[in-house]
């Protein structure tokens, strides 16, 4: 999968917003490192990139705020999504920060800038695969010295300790007392990106985030319901999204059904409306005789069969936009 893939698309979209990266350093972050940052400063920056063939792997976004001293720096996050553990992590970190402080020397050196001292970097590590991190924390860790070798040398070695954020290692109450105080779309982010790597069932998975998932969708913006939505349909690929929605209402109180079937509506335009554009007239016929079948049930599906598959697009598009808005074909 490439650099398009679910994992990487939502990570980038949290941290567009500037109160996301603030939420998240506070999350990651000691309070000693914390509270040196001016965090009205926090912005997305341009940094080395990570090597193309961990694309698929890992997403890499850097940050820069400002020191309450005055001084820039950079907090450097890679987002790993797969199961397997890079043993040679802290390596790559130093790599992507010495190739950082190149760029970085050769710029202020083009304009005619002091380059040193050189910008503080810090790097963390998200990691979500399904598998206990094992890898060293430490670049001198991977240095060929035992430990007393190492304490002998120690201040010539090159060093770097990174911070590790291991989702999958929290428990599912570890996680939701982590989250709280994040802003809505970022704690369901995080609890479905732990979920996906745990379970396949979807219902199960919405049910253990009930809370956090209503508190979003009742005030969330439709492209970030449709994002979390598309996460769900990429990293599920054989759930039904739609029947998950209406089994999540049913099993829910009043309070709850009315936006839950509403999301399944938002998830069918969505998917409708893709339809149309690729020009797919035979499933968007499809897509609205299973519509039919999970808001009236068979008897109805199989009695307006015929009609939708006789049916030209713009008719079809008529009946969609009637069944997601009224709830009803006539």
């Amino acid at each position: 999968m490439s650099n398009d893939q679910p994992h990487d698309a939502l990570i980038k979209a949290l941290f567009r917003d500037p109160q996301h990266i603030v939420a998240e350093l506070k999350r990651l972050l000691p309070a000693s490192i914390i509270e040196r940052l001016d965090l009205s400063t926090v912005r997305l920056a341009e940094g080395v990139s990570i090597d193309p063939k961990l694309r698929d792997r890992a997403t890499d976004l850097w940050f820069e705020v400002r020191l309450r001293s005055g001084q820039r720096g950079y907090i450097f996050m890679l987002y790993e999504h797969q199961s397997s553990v890079q043993q040679e992590m802290a390596w790559r970190l130093v790599d992507y920060i010495t190739r950082f402080w190149r760029d970085w020397i050769d710029a202020c050196e083009g304009r005619g800038a002091p380059a040193f001292p050189l910008p503080a970097v810090v790097p963390v590590v998200l990691y979500n695969g399904a598998r206990r991190w094992t890898a060293p924390r430490r670049f001198v860790e991977l240095i060929d010295l035992d430990e007393e070798g190492r304490d002998a040398l120690k201040p010539y070695l090159l060093d770097l300790e990174y911070r590790l954020e291991s989702l999958s290692e929290l428990s599912q109450a570890e996680l939701h007392a982590q989250v709280t105080d994040l802003p809505d779309m970022m704690a369901v982010a995080f609890l479905l990106m732990r979920a996906v790597t745990q379970s396949r069932n979807l219902v199960s998975i919405l049910e253990g985030m009930r809370a956090e998932l209503m508190r979003f969708l009742r005030s969330a913006h439709p492209d970030e319901i449709q994002l979390i939505l598309s996460y769900i349909e990429s990293t599920l690929r054989r759930q039904d999204v739609q029947a998950a929605f209406i089994e999540l209402a049913e099993q829910g109180q009043d309070a709850d059904k009315e936006t839950l079937m509403e999301i399944q509506n938002i998830y069918a335009r969505a998917r409708f409306e893709a339809a149309m554009e690729k020009g797919r007239l035979k499933e968007a016929q499809g897509m609205l005789k299973r519509l039919v079948r999970l808001k009236f049930g068979a008897e109805a599906a199989d009695a307006v069969s015929a009609q939708i598959n006789e049916a030209q697009l713009e008719i079809v598009e008529d009946w969609m936009e009637r069944l997601v808005l009224a709830g009803t074909l006539g």
